[in-house]
């Protein structure tokens, strides 16, 4: 599960910390080995960190072995991308969407400049 640079697998207890008291908007993907959508959308979140660099982080949470944080954000579909902002969910996704339009809808809540221009 763990592809990325800054993509990791984060426990229960580690979510108050990583996620909800992070500077850095945080972009929190519940997910599971075996789902295909999850691996669909694998390439539009590395262009995502590609393009915005430090301005983001990605957490991948298992959404079988974290149900207290799946129940508390109530995700009942995998692949859910929930983006955190100041501790709040500002942005919430179902489904392996279209690059553009998770680059889209994300952009909108992370306040740097890309790094990077996007792919095509």
């Amino acid at each position: 599960m763990n592809e990325f640079t800054r993509y990791i697998a984060l426990t229960g207890s580690a979510f108050q910390k990583d996620v909800l008291d992070s500077p850095t908007p945080v972009l929190v993907e519940f997910g599971a080995d075996w789902c295909g959508g999850c691996h669909i959308l694998a390439p539009a979140i590395r262009e995502l960190l590609r393009v915005y660099e430090t301005a983001v982080k990605v957490i991948q949470i298992d959404f079988e072995a974290n149900s207290s944080v799946t129940e508390k954000y109530g995700v009942h579909k995998i692949p859910t991308l929930l983006l955190f902002k100041n501790g709040s969910v500002v942005e919430h996704i179902v489904g392996a969407v279209p690059k553009k339009e998770l680059l889209e809808k994300l952009g909108m809540f992370i306040t740097a400049k890309p790094a990077a221009a996007l792919k095509p």
